[in-house]
């Protein structure tokens, strides 16, 4: 039988371990290094964008001409200019949509524009139509008294397809209208196609003046 000096096991195995551990410590070191050095040049590389930074699009900023107007824009703005001038505002009435009440709309006409019942009549249909409500004109006429007929056509605003309380409004918003625009203008009749206004809700005889000043 051979036997094993117990020592120079205990020897073996004491330094194989020491070896083994001296192994591992040269390759933590050689890993370590190479982390260290690939630090070092990302560090050098961040550092070389840090003092050479892409400035194309700053530059291009700066050296972009600033926008000049040109002389249609300054003849568009004189077109306008001149002729906001020339204009008045017109006072009409109209419904109001949130409230359900008549209000006061200035809108802007021509000063050469010759005022008459029958434009103040055309201005107030036109503003009824930006509500979504449309008014059937037939005609308009005014006599040497200052009387203003204004007849509308059948089956149409205000005569058909509203409620009594819209129909007098629009009745409302015309008159007046026509009585504060117009100094001519003394009293305003409202026909139906030449004939008496006569609606489900409301009726006037042939020539009945609905408001007057």
């Amino acid at each position: 039988m051979v036997k094993h000096n117990k020592r120079g096991e205990y020897v073996v195995k004491k330094y194989g371990k020491i070896l083994i551990i001296i192994a591992i410590i040269a390759v933590s070191g050689t890993v370590g290094t190479a982390c260290n050095k690939n630090t070092d040049e990302d560090v050098q590389i961040l550092s070389q964008s840090s003092q050479n930074p892409d400035t194309t699009g700053y530059e291009d900023k700066q050296n972009k001409e600033p926008e000049v107007s040109t002389d249609t824009d300054f003849k568009q703005d004189k077109d306008y200019k001149e002729a906001l001038a020339n204009t008045t505002k017109l006072p009409i009435y109209c419904i109001n949509d949130d409230t359900g009440e008549i209000e006061t709309v200035e809108i802007f006409i021509d000063q050469k524009t010759e005022l008459s019942s029958s434009f103040v009549v055309e201005k107030v249909v036109e503003e009824f139509s930006n509500h979504a409500l449309k008014i059937g004109i037939d005609k308009v006429d005014e006599d040497d008294k200052g009387n203003v007929v204004v007849s509308f056509k059948k089956n149409t605003a205000p005569e058909y397809g509203v409620g009594e309380d819209v129909e007098y409004l629009i009745l409302d918003c015309i008159s007046q209208s026509i009585l504060d625009d117009l100094d001519s203008s003394k009293a305003v009749i409202f026909q139906i196609e030449g004939d008496a206004y006569k609606s489900s809700h409301i009726s006037f005889k042939l020539n009945e003046a609905y408001s007057w000043k």
